[in-house]
Parts: structure tokens; sequence; C-alpha cells
């Protein structure tokens, strides 16, 4: 690991990058100036945002020329030098570059795109012999014990009504990446995908406490008020409506109603990591760490509802082949660039970490606890789910084993609306809540007779034999 301090020295526009001493090493220090007042520097900023959102090529090659300058500034002289003998150290053995900045002296810095560090030859960020990730000033890097088996991931979905047509997000097809990225070890019991019910502090309350997730991935939109200086969530209220809840608030439930057991907390909104100007934890990506999670990825600028996805999909890829965070973080981001060389929303996803290695999992625990995942074999197949969330959170949370008021649903319609669809998707939702799922093909032919002998049939293979004497009094 090669961590890089960064701090202003009460010169304005003057800063220093220091090498904390180690042993048989002193300190090594390099002074640099950094003009964040500068006009072709806000213009190269402007014109990646302008390309992130587009995904279209960068005005003059704006991301390379900002990483270039970037590198020169804190890896010039004799900080460079030692990085360069680091690296020749290290072979072929991957080095972590971490980047920490003191909040009170180099606030300025903080949201710069560090993401796209160049050193004339590759992005630091999309080498994965150099991946990069933030730690903030005052936290210190602390290596965790191995979880138990499966590793459980808690999606939580914001999608309010009444939002305007150009901030609906495709929910759906997110969960259908999500699901497609982990469903090899699903299928062995390694990992356990959770839906939350709904978007709402509730329902998101009500999750961390039934399922005590190893991972909250959070999809909606962020918002940064500048005139406020406040970061928000656009979650959803209990009616549906859209719900601005405040960075602090939402560290706040994580806090209270999570537990020991959360490593990571995905971020899959815009903003998320915007550093308002008076408080150094009052995004949300540093506020979690502070917190204690181990982990955390956050948006430092909004982004096209695709990129965010396959992003998405491609990191967790990495999640269920239990690779360390950092490197997840690597073939995420690589993904979206080997799409296109021009893009340069591989740099807007920023991974805050004090623990690489947070999410591995116990081997030996994995043999002996590792749960075969619900069997729904027969069940028609969800793929391109899409305009549904009202329906879904209405019947997953009514329907819900424990907090739920109803016994059973009737989803009837004329044909070809998707009834067979949505069943589906509620139940790959409702997996880790459900006992069994049976598929049974209803034709006007069929006899009553026939359905409960199918019926009763599954209850059988499944050891439910309690209900049987229920069933055929029927």
């Amino acid at each position: 690991m090669f961590e890089l301090l960064v701090a202003g020295t009460g010169v304005q526009h003057q800063y220093v990058a220091r090498v904390p001493a180690a042993e048989g090493r002193q300190e090594i220090a390099s002074p640099f100036e950094w003009r964040s007042d500068s006009v072709a520097l806000a213009m190269d900023l402007a014109a990646l945002e302008r390309a992130a959102a587009t995904r279209a090529p960068p005005e003059g090659d704006a991301h390379v020329r900002i990483g270039r300058q970037l590198f020169a500034a804190v890896l010039g002289a004799s900080v460079g030098e030692h990085w360069e003998q680091e690296r020749r150290r290290a072979g072929r053995q991957a080095l972590r570059l971490v980047l920490r900045i003191d909040p009170g002296s180099a606030r300025e810095l903080l949201n710069l795109p560090w993401e796209y560090l160049h050193d004339g030859q590759d992005f630091f960020a999309l080498n994965r012999q150099t991946p990069l990730y933030r730690m903030p000033w005052g936290i210190e890097s602390e290596e965790l014990p191995a979880l138990g088996a499966p590793l459980r991931l808690l999606v939580v979905i914001a999608a309010p009504t009444g939002l305007g047509r150009n901030m609906v997000l495709n929910s759906a097809r997110e969960e259908d990446l999500i699901l497609a990225a982990t469903a090899g070890a699903r299928r062995l019991g390694q990992v356990e995908v959770i839906f939350a019910a709904n978007g709402s502090m509730e329902g998101v309350k009500v999750a961390l406490r039934d399922h005590d997730p190893h991972i909250l991935h959070f999809t909606g939109h962020g918002i940064f008020d500048r005139e406020s200086d406040t970061g928000r969530l656009l979650m959803e209220a209990v009616d549906g409506s859209p719900n601005g809840v405040p960075n602090q608030e939402f560290v706040k439930l994580l806090l209270e109603h999570g537990s020991k057991s959360l490593r990571l907390v995905f971020l899959s909104a815009c903003q998320s990591a915007v550093v308002p100007r008076q408080d150094g934890y009052a995004d949300l990506g540093r506020r979690l760490l502070s917190a204690g999670i181990p982990a955390v990825v956050a948006m430092q600028s909004s982004m096209l509802d695709r990129s965010a996805m396959e992003f998405g999909a491609a990191f967790y890829e990495g999640m269920a082949s239990d690779q360390p965070v950092d490197q997840a973080m690597v073939d995420a981001r690589r993904r979206l660039h080997q799409a296109s060389t021009d893009r340069v929303d591989f740099a807007i996803p920023v991974l805050y970490l004090t623990d690489p290695g947070c999410l591995r999992v116990d081997s030996a625990a994995d043999r002996t606890a590792r749960q075969v995942a619900l069997d729904l074999t027969g069940l028609t197949r969800a793929d391109h789910f899409a305009g549904r969330a009202a329906e879904l959170r209405l019947l997953q949370t009514n329907l819900d084993p424990e907090r739920g008021t109803w016994r059973a649903a009737v989803v009837h319609g004329l044909g070809g609306m998707g009834k067979t669809v949505l069943t589906a998707r509620l139940a790959e939702r409702m997996r880790s809540r459900l006992d069994g799922v049976k598929p049974l093909r209803i034709t006007p032919s069929i006899s009553t007779q026939e359905v409960l002998e199918q019926v009763v049939c599954f209850l059988l293979v499944n050891n439910a034999r309690f209900n049987l004497r229920e069933i055929t009094d029927v």
C-alpha cells in the first residue's frame, strides 16, 4: 500500500504531498501549487461532466489532461521518485494507491476527480497493478474478520411517483443486471440477494433489521443543493411520493438499525460523493466511512442511468467471485472504458475504503453454512421486466410473512399484460422470505382435482405434510 497524504501549507494555492515515515525511512514530502480558481480547470471539469452525461468524447481529451496535471502535482519530485521505486519493488504485484486529503487545509482539493489520475501511460483507476481508492483524513485502515456465508446483498430501489420523465430510472433493468451478475453465486448459495419492499426510510429500516445484510445497494437520485450546502437522497414517502432525505439522516438510520455485519454501501445515486464547503464529512460517502462502514462506493457527478447499471453489474460480478473490493472496482471501471475508450464515466464512481478484503468470506464457514438457493425451476423468467414498480411494492409489502396483512393475492387482467412476469419477479424478490415456489400452468381444460394434486405433490416434496389435511379437505 502506498499512502499519499495531501495537505495545505497555510499559503493560498500552496500544498504538500507526503508519504508517511516508515521503518528505516523518513517522511518524504513534495510541495506543489494548485490553482482551484483556474478558468481552464473549470472549463475542463465542465467538459467532463458534459461528456459523462452524453457518453460523448470529452473536448480535447480533458480527462487525460486533468489526470496528468493531478499526477504532476502530487506524484512529482521526491514523492514521485519514491512511487516509482515502490512500483519496481512490487514487480507483478499490485501496489494500492491510497489518497488522503486534509479537509481542514485542503478542502478545495476534495472534489477534484482524482480517479482520472494519469501517469502519461495509463489511468491509475483502470490498471489492476495500481488500484486507487480514497481514505478520509483521520480514519485508519483496519483488517476485519472474515464473514460467514452467504454474502447478503440488500437492494433498495427508491422510485418515487410523480417524477419528471427525465428522472425516471430503469430500476427494473438494474434488478435484472444485479440478478444476472450474481446468478452463479446465488445458485451455489454463496450470495443471497434481498430486495427491500420499497424505497422509504421505514422500508430500509425493516430490511436492515430482518436481513442483517453485508452489502447495501441503494439506487435512486442523489441531489446536492449548493445553496444550502446539503446533500440529499430522493427516497419514497409512505405513500410513494418523493421524500428528500438529508445525508445525515440516512447515515443515522444505518447506524441505528444496521449492524457490524454491514461492510459495503453502494450508492448508485448522483453526487453522493460531493463535499460541502463547510463540513468535511457531510457528504454521504465520507459520512458512512467515518461512521464505521469500511467500504463505500459513491458518485462524484451525474451519471447516465445505463452507465450506472453497467458499472454496478460488473462490480457485483467481481464481488461474487470473491475479489477484493478495490480490484472489483478496477474491473467494473474497465468494463465501462472498454465499451468505448473515449468514455469518461469510468471515473465518476469514487471508492472510500479502509479494508480491501472487508467482504471476504471464511472458506470453512462457507462450506458448512452454505444453503442452496430456493429452486425457481419452471417459473417464467422475468427478463426485461419494466413498468410495474407500484404493483410490486404493494404485493411485496402486503404478502410479507411477518409484516404483511395479506394471506393471498390474485393478479388478474387481459392476456399479454404481463401478469406471469409480474408474479415471477415477485417470487424472485421474495425468495428469501419463501419456503417454496410452485408454478402451475392453468389451461381451460385443467380440473380442480389436477390443480390440488400438483399442490399436494409440491408440499410432499418440500416436507410440508402438515398442510395436507387442510388441502385435501378443500
